[in-house]
């Protein structure tokens, strides 16, 4: 368990590092919209293929825990340590639930973007999806208004 920890803690400094990418990206694409609203022009949008965009994290592992209450041998560990594993093994399931709703948010991302640009990009794949250029947004709707 301690190498799969270890793995997990390095993979979830990965996925903190990429989701911190992607909250500045769309910060950014939040106020160049705000600023177009505004009729303002800068400050100009993110690229249409930025790559912070692109965030696969990693779901932390616990399959030796997992595969040892499966098998019984989890009875063969002390008290406290099972204790620890089952917190462990709680937020874990917490995380879950966050996790489905972050898969929620990227598919509304992607459908966004799909609608006013073509891209083969799979956000919940961790691939840039190309996103629509907001200034041609903002004379569409000023268009079409």
């Amino acid at each position: 368990m301690r190498d799969v920890f270890a793995g997990d803690l390095r993979s979830d400094a990965d996925s903190l590092k990429k989701l911190g990418d992607l909250r500045a990206y769309l910060s950014q694409v939040r106020t160049a919209i705000i600023a177009r609203l505004d009729d303002k022009e800068e400050p100009l949008p993110p690229a249409a293929n930025d790559p912070r965009m692109a965030s696969f994290t990693i779901f932390p592992n616990l399959a030796p825990y997992e595969a040892a209450k499966e098998n019984g041998t989890v009875a063969y560990l002390p008290t406290a340590r099972i204790r620890i594993y089952n917190r462990v093994a709680f937020q874990r399931e917490l995380f879950a639930t966050v996790w489905e709703h972050w898969f929620e948010g990227l598919a509304a991302l992607a459908a966004f973007n799909e609608r006013y640009a073509d891209s083969t990009g799979n956000l919940e794949m961790g691939e840039v999806s190309t996103a629509p250029d907001i200034t041609k947004l903002l004379i569409r709707a000023l268009n079409s208004a």
